[in-house]
């Protein structure tokens, strides 16, 4: 795996009262028990959030983290000593440095603190939450901050919880960021179409922000106060990172459930193109929606939202080829399309869209995509599922029956109540 050479900050002073039936009121949140062994590990650093980000990241060269600790910092400062966490992690020579807040600073208000302003001795420094389970693709981030000679870059990709999130709206065909809509500030924008790439806690920061935020410390959240005082600021350049990378956050209890499963499932490695060839399923927008013949709104085909909803949970890249589109396509319809998958099908959403085979390269490449399959309706009746590396081609009764033969291929055990479900008829 390659290398790169940059510090890590890792904020770790929030409260996380919505964790407290996890874990209890005896630790804070960065200390949570991912492995469910907090009965005997209580007030450890094993098995915790924290140091399973910090294994993670090392995995990537990194080996200098400042920790930003605030609520029982005392706890979190015993647990991670550089003696114990090398011991926890052997063989990465890791450093552990302490930034305390006095009083509570929001996610963002110590970068404007010339005191954490100086403890960052690497041109650029990633910057990360202590409650997001995640296993990037740190490299290809990096590389893309520096390709694109960005101030910022932020890790970007599509969610099943969009209002959850801040969503991102970028410069015409760039990947430069020129506005955030908040949650839940931003709720009437929300009401209408919108496109589903959601801004997540993993940052590339380049040093030079600190010349153009506030002067602190001060109280400052991350996304509305210093992402989008940077955005804002005609010198700095703000990008996205586009990657179908497993990022959750595990800030309350049923997210928290979800993620241990997710991780006992090996899902978010599973995500990773950096460690896992990809998987992508395509489909044809045609088969995805239509226009109603006398209202002319955009309508969803269930059927196939639900195969997309289904392969959005097992780890599938999912890809939407629009270009032979019957749709009367303007600026808003991929935007339309995002809303009707997120609002009608369980937050339901596709991984990328293309028009031609060139923009389908590119993500097979830079996804490390070597499994790619097209799901297409053909006829009323016949659905043909096609496998683009050896042309093998299967003829089913329906989208969700192809869709259940590619989850059965991967060998993994869904609960999937799919209807009609015919033998499969194989083309010689």
């Amino acid at each position: 795996m390659n290398k790169i050479g940059v510090e890590a900050v890792i904020c770790a002073g929030g409260f996380g009262t919505r964790l407290t039936p996890i874990t209890g009121d005896k630790v804070p949140k960065p200390m949570a028990d991912i492995h469910n062994t907090q009965h005997k590990n209580l007030g450890t650093a094993v098995n915790t959030i924290l140091l399973h980000q910090i294994r993670q990241l090392s995995e990537y060269g990194i080996t200098d983290f400042n920790l930003l600790v605030g609520y029982k910092k005392e706890l979190i400062e015993k647990a991670f000593t550089n003696e114990i966490v090398n011991k926890l992690i052997p063989n990465r020579n890791i450093n552990i440095k302490f930034y305390e807040e006095t009083s509570p600073l929001g996610t963002g208000g110590a970068l404007c603190d010339k005191n954490f302003q100086d403890m960052i001795k690497t041109d650029n420094f990633l910057y990360t939450y202590a409650d997001y389970l995640y296993d990037i693709n740190l490299v290809d981030l990096y590389v893309a901050h520096l390709n694109q000679r960005a101030h910022v870059t932020t890790l970007v990709n599509p969610s099943r919880t969009p209002d959850a999130k801040h969503l991102c709206e970028f410069v015409k065909g760039t990947n430069i960021i020129e506005r955030f809509i908040k949650r839940p500030e931003d709720a009437q924008m929300r009401e209408e179409n919108f496109s589903n790439m959601c801004h997540h806690g993993i940052m590339m920061f380049n040093k030079e922000v600190f010349n153009h935020l506030p002067k602190g410390p001060i109280k400052f959240d991350m996304e509305d106060g210093v992402l989008a005082t940077l955005i804002n600021d005609p010198n700095i350049k703000v990008c996205g990172f586009e990657s179908p990378c497993h990022v959750e956050d595990i800030g309350t209890v049923e997210r928290f459930h979800k993620q241990v499963m997710a991780l006992g499932n090996n899902l978010p490695a599973i995500k990773n193109p950096e460690k896992t060839p990809q998987s992508c399923v395509i489909f044809n927008e045609n088969n995805l929606v239509y226009q109603d013949a006398e209202s002319g709104q955009m309508e969803l085909n269930q059927h196939t939202a639900k195969a997309i909803s289904v392969l959005n949970e097992s780890g599938i890249i999912v890809g939407l080829y629009k270009g032979d589109s019957k749709l009367e396509r303007s600026d808003e319809t991929d935007k339309e399309i995002d809303t009707l998958l997120v609002r009608e099908s369980d937050g339901a959403y596709v991984n990328f869209k293309f028009q031609n085979d060139e923009q389908l390269v590119n993500y097979v490449d830079k996804w490390n995509i070597q499994d790619t399959k097209v799901i297409e309706q053909v006829t009323e009746n016949e659905v043909l599922l096609t496998n683009i590396e050896n042309s093998k081609m299967e003829v089913h009764s329906s989208i969700l029956g192809a869709t259940y033969r590619i989850l059965q291929e991967r060998n993994e055990t869904y609960q999937i109540d799919i209807p009609d479900i015919d033998a499969n008829v194989v083309l010689e």
